[in-house]
């Protein structure tokens, strides 16, 4: 090689064994069951795992979880081997990895159909008989769905769990008068509260491409308000004593909170 070659393949390799120690997880950084090692799996790691001659170490996959491809980067003296245990939902494939000789390393892919795991094999003195992984990014994304389906139960159950004489029903809805005149197809047809929330009832002919920005207001600036949407309602969490919404800069209704008097 040149000596710029020379530099260039020392700075990749600098490169690499930083990136590869920032990735890599260790066994003493898992957490066990027992007998099971419990990897975090992230999408770029790197796993180290430690094989003994004459013993199977066990890797097992997320339940549901259908392999594609393995793939070993040393066939000859490490035997390879899979297995699936469980049926429907609780099917789980096995990957079963076992050394021929001692003070040999090397690395195994598994692709799936959901990810893809690294794994880096050791052959030595000790083996993890079993090894396996918890999943943040799934259990966060269950944890985010159980939230949003008891949102929707709560929200489903407004009506009987609110107190008739707290429901407010007293709000004004007029329409500014677009360029061309006439009224919006999204005009809100009704609003009301429960005392905590707002709900606002909007109009059935109105199409997701024309859904409105929702404002609140106090008399002399606006700002814009989160809210989720329910079938044809928003809901608000707050109340306000006057809001508006927005379709582009000409479209737009005032809605304000009443007084019970008026």
């Amino acid at each position: 090689m040149t000596p710029k070659e020379e530099r260039d393949a020392l700075r990749a390799s600098k490169t690499i064994d930083a990136a590869t120690r920032e990735g890599l997880q260790n066994v003493s950084e898992t957490v066990t069951v027992q007998a099971k090692a419990f990897f975090s799996y992230k999408p770029t790691g790197l796993y180290q795992i430690y094989c003994h001659e004459g013993h199977l170490t066990d890797i097992q996959l997320q339940p549901g979880e259908d392999i594609l491809y393995i793939g070993g980067g040393d066939t000859t003296r490490w035997i390879v081997d899979r297995a699936q245990s469980g049926s429907g939902d609780l099917k789980q494939w096995h990957v079963y990895v076992k050394p021929m000789k001692s003070n040999i390393a090397t690395n195994f892919m598994i692709a799936t159909d959901r990810r893809s795991y690294q794994i880096r094999a050791r052959a030595g003195s000790t083996h993890n008989p079993i090894i396996g992984w918890t999943y943040p990014l799934d259990e966060k994304a269950a944890y985010l769905r159980r939230q949003a389906e008891k949102r929707e139960k709560e929200e489903e159950q407004v009506s009987n769990t609110v107190s008739p004489e707290k429901m407010n029903f007293n709000y004004k809805i007029q329409e500014k008068s677009g360029f061309f005149g006439g009224s919006y197809s999204w005009t809100p047809k009704m609003v009301f509260d429960d005392g905590t929330k707002t709900y606002i009832q909007m109009a059935d002919t109105m199409s997701s491409g024309e859904a409105p920005a929702l404002f609140v207001s106090d008399g002399k600036e606006v700002t814009l308000v989160n809210y989720r949407v329910k079938k044809n309602y928003y809901i608000v969490d707050r109340l306000f004593a006057q809001a508006e919404m927005r379709n582009g800069l000409k479209e737009i209704v005032v809605i304000k909170k009443m007084n019970k008097d008026q």
